[in-house]
């Protein structure tokens, strides 16, 4: 998650004619360059894979099992949502956006704003029973309920984009949600690496 961030911030930098404030991430995959956008959604997707399974070793003794598996579940589907979306780029702001790879995007980013905020509620709730997580426990509870709140502005951008221009401010309000929902795994993985070493 830190590389993916570092990687579209300076990507949206330096490419030319993109808006930071006003365009979503995943414009960077259209034009000129869009390649590197697209390997950077298809990184950060296989470590969440990765994380995944690491998630579902480490809390094994910690969750029970039908939860553990919902959530490892639902993290598996975020990080094969983030392949998608660097597989299936978004249309042109200025384009249809009805176009086959254009709603398969749509459909990779609904796909992880809705999978990511159940599992971190449920994970959340799981640690909720142990003292020594209980910090850990309302941090996913927090994350899980304010991850909901970027699919109205992914959506009502998605919308917009089929003008001529995005709303001000939409590529600010997308990146914020992304890496607050992103920083999510930074934590927690930390987190796991400690409790990996402690046991």
């Amino acid at each position: 998650p830190i590389l993916f961030v570092l990687i579209f911030s300076l990507d949206g930098i330096l490419k030319p004619g993109y808006s930071a404030m006003n365009q979503p991430i995943s414009y960077l995959e259209v034009g000129s360059n869009g390649w590197i956008q697209s390997a950077n959604f298809i990184a950060l997707g296989l470590s969440l894979i990765l994380f995944a399974y690491g998630f579902f070793q480490s809390m094994a003794p910690l969750i029970k099992r039908l939860p553990l598996l919902a959530s490892t579940i639902l993290l598996l589907l975020v990080g094969l949502a983030f392949v998608n979306d660097g597989i299936f780029i978004p249309a042109a702001p200025a384009e249809a956006q009805d176009v086959l790879h254009s709603v398969l995007h749509t459909i990779g980013f609904e796909v992880i704003f809705f999978s990511l905020p159940i599992a971190c509620l449920i994970s959340g709730w799981q640690l909720w029973k142990i003292p020594a997580w209980r910090g850990y426990s309302l941090y996913s509870i927090i994350t899980g309920l304010i991850t909901v709140i970027p699919t109205v502005f992914i959506l009502f951008s998605l919308s917009a984009a089929s003008g001529t221009q995005n709303p001000s401010f939409t590529g600010l309000i997308n990146r914020i949600f992304v890496v607050e929902a992103l920083a999510w795994y930074v934590v927690m993985g930390i987190r796991l690496l400690s409790y990996e070493k402690m046991r």
